[in-house]
């Protein structure tokens, strides 16, 4: 037979249950920030578009990709030790299927600050099933190629990714052994 104390012990574990999961419901609910989200889907489209315009030969990319990320914007700055950071989306079948944080650590001769911009393609689904799983790293054979009118055309697949850069704003000087490292969440 249950004891009054059983009961009241069980009750308030059920309670403490509830409310804990109620309190990271409401703060997931108060971390959504549909203003947040809108601009980002604003800088990814105008992303897409200013380096389709100022290459008009990425359009195969898109259209042979099984899927792509979109970085608008990444950071980096630098006094010998560097760092780069920025926040993207990842689209399957032209679909947004999540988010994706790139960062950077460099070090060597770096002084400075610079923006740029960076689309990632992935030729096959295995290739970007190997991005979302955070086991993507540049392989030594892949190159950046940076956006220019005509460039896409030159450019080849790279064990099913291609990487395309558009430079930004701000001047820096680098001489540095850098690597890119991708967090990705779904949606």
């Amino acid at each position: 037979m249950m004891t009054r104390r059983y009961v009241i012990t069980r009750l308030t574990s059920i309670l403490a249950t509830l409310v804990a999961f109620a309190a990271v419901q409401v703060s997931a609910v108060a971390a959504w920030d549909p203003a947040k989200v809108e601009a980002r889907e604003a800088a990814v489209g105008e992303t897409i578009a200013e380096f389709s315009g100022e290459d008009s030969t990425l359009g195969r990319f898109f259209e042979e990709a099984h899927g792509y990320a979109v970085f608008p914007k990444v950071g980096e700055a630098a006094f010998v030790i560097g760092g780069a950071h920025g926040k993207g989306e990842v689209f399957e079948q032209g679909m947004s299927i999540g988010i994706a944080k790139i960062s950077a650590v460099s070090v060597g001769l770096s002084f400075g600050g610079k923006t740029f911009q960076e689309i990632i393609f992935f030729k096959s689904k295995a290739a970007l099933d190997k991005f979302t799983a955070g086991k993507f790293t540049f392989g030594a054979k892949t190159s950046i190629v940076f956006v220019k009118d005509g460039a896409g055309a030159k450019a080849v697949w790279s064990d099913d990714v291609a990487i395309f850069a558009r430079g930004g704003t701000g001047a820096m000087v680098d001489a540095s052994i850098a690597g890119q490292k991708f967090k990705f969440e779904a949606h």
